[in-house]
């Protein structure tokens, strides 16, 4: 039905009064066809993510120039697509609405890295730092998209997925003393935000076998 042919009718008219239940009900089908679009846009996000990420060996032996480049490109391809994604949406919906979904999105990439990180038995020294520069740049370029007056709103938004990120990248760059203390005998915001088998496993990944190790592990459960 035109709508338009409504412009002109006065809304206390008979008319328009008889029009009301067909313009309502064709609102609600409206949000329904739009609500559904937007899921299959973060469902189809959320696959070209994983499977941009679908390496196990992403961060091995990045030392290596031409590996190096290439988990660069991985992280900058998915940025650009999230990035992508913020552009179109950005133009067309509501600002509550906008952030919640660009949080999903952004929340899943963050996630998925993590894992990869969490998947890894062994982590050389030089490939945690390396990581934990490339990771730390991704999480910076991440944030102009939830930016509000001025200040980006990620760290609230994304809280969960932030934060576990930001400790990861800290145990990647971290010592076994530093990570004691930020474990703080589960008391400390290491315990805050990943599981002791997570930190566990990143210890053992991260450092070699010796008596300061054991003894950190066995304070960690």
């Amino acid at each position: 039905m035109p709508f338009g042919i409504l412009k002109n009718v006065d809304k206390k008219s008979p008319k328009y009064a008889s029009f009301r239940p067909i313009l309502s009900d064709s609102l609600w089908k409206l949000r329904e066809i739009a609500a559904d679009m937007l899921e299959q846009t973060m469902r189809q996000c959320r696959r070209d993510i994983s499977v941009m990420l679908n390496k196990d060996d992403l961060f091995v032996k990045i030392d290596d120039l031409e590996r190096c480049d290439a988990t660069k490109d991985v992280l900058n391809a998915c940025l650009m697509h999230v990035q992508n994604v913020s552009h179109l949406l950005k133009e067309v919906l509501a600002e509550m609405v906008y952030s919640q979904t660009m949080a999903n999105i952004v929340s899943f990439l963050l996630d998925s890295i993590c894992d990869v990180i969490l998947r890894l038995e062994d982590i050389r020294s030089v490939d945690a730092d390396i990581s934990a520069k490339m990771i730390e740049t991704l999480l910076s370029q991440l944030g102009p998209i939830f930016i509000v007056n001025g200040r980006s709103s990620i760290h609230e938004v994304c809280s969960t997925s932030y934060f576990r990120t930001k400790e990861i990248i800290f145990c990647l760059k971290g010592s076994l003393q530093s990570i004691d203390d930020r474990w703080c005998s589960a008391k400390g915001p290491l315990a805050q935000w990943l599981q002791a088998s997570e930190v566990r496993s990143l210890i053992k990944a991260l450092f070699m076998n010796t008596e300061q190790r054991k003894q950190l592990l066995d304070s960690i459960f």
